[in-house]
């Protein structure tokens, strides 16, 4: 979301390295997004989970692989490009940026939603939590 921001802001005041610095993030979120993509389908058969569960994780898997189609299509059109593209170009390519952003998003929530509401992957063996949920401390703001 970081090359998205970057490119953005380097968009609207024309500066080409901070168009390339961006360039290099979505790279390297690529990248990224393809062994995040990798490790889900690994995961995803490897962890017990119910019915309420799989389709949370089908619906977070088809999202992971929209990112990466995404994502490895805006790289490889910035890399035809020679790095830079402009005018209404641009603005589809931004437009397509924001949208993996949103993806990403939704993505990122729908794992969330797996692991802290219904706890997979989560080896209840190795957290330890007391028998009383009660929780009491001070918290002080002063400085």
């Amino acid at each position: 979301m970081g090359f998205f921001l970057l490119d953005l802001v380097a968009s609207l005041a024309g500066n080409k390295q901070w168009r390339g610095a961006a360039g290099i993030m979505l790279y390297f979120g690529t990248v990224g997004a393809a062994l995040a993509v990798a490790a889900g389908f690994i995961a995803a058969d490897t962890v017990a989970h119910g019915e309420d569960v799989h389709d949370i994780m089908t619906r977070h898997q088809y999202l992971g692989v929209s990112v990466l189609t995404l994502a490895t299509s805006l790289s490889l059109w910035r890399l035809l490009a020679g790095g830079m593209i402009a005018g209404a170009a641009n603005v589809f390519f931004l437009t397509l940026s924001g949208l993996l952003c949103v993806l990403l998003m939704l993505g990122a929530d729908l794992g969330g939603l797996m692991v802290y509401r219904y706890g997979v992957a989560v080896d209840s063996r190795a957290v330890s939590v007391p028998a009383s949920t009660a929780h009491s401390h001070e918290h002080s703001h002063s400085h």
